[in-house]
């Protein structure tokens, strides 16, 4: 027997599973490089959101630089017209009214009276009586 050559059947069946360990071979191999595409495209599309959301932080960026930029000026234009006005601090400054229990009372009841007389006017248009 160990002279005989093998049968026709048996290298018939040999090369039939060496054809199926390759197409499975084969299509493990299709199957990995589906998922190594499908990862690289799902990076390329990560990539390309950072790099949208970078430019977007960079414009947001700039508008805050700009923004401070305005405030900074604002504020030097406040303190430097501050020293201009002979004096802001309101109009009992300017009408020589000192601060005291009196007239806090009188400010007190001044802004009640402006608002309850705001509220009947608001609630007459309301309900239509003017």
């Amino acid at each position: 027997m160990a002279g005989t050559p093998p049968s026709p059947t048996a290298s018939v069946a040999a090369v039939v599973a060496e054809k199926e360990r390759l197409t499975a071979a084969e299509a493990e191999r299709v199957k990995h490089q589906e998922a190594r595409d499908t990862a690289l495209a799902a990076a390329v599309e990560a990539e390309r959101e950072a790099a949208e959301a970078v430019k977007e932080l960079d414009a947001i960026d700039a508008r805050q630089r700009t923004a401070l930029k305005h405030a900074a000026e604002a504020r030097k234009t406040v303190a430097a017209h501050k020293d201009d006005a002979p004096d802001s601090d309101g109009v009992m400054a300017i009408l020589g009214i000192q601060l005291n229990a009196i007239s806090v009372v009188n400010l007190v009841m001044s802004i009640g009276i402006a608002v309850e007389f705001c509220v009947h006017i608001t609630h007459a248009f309301m309900v239509g009586a003017l």
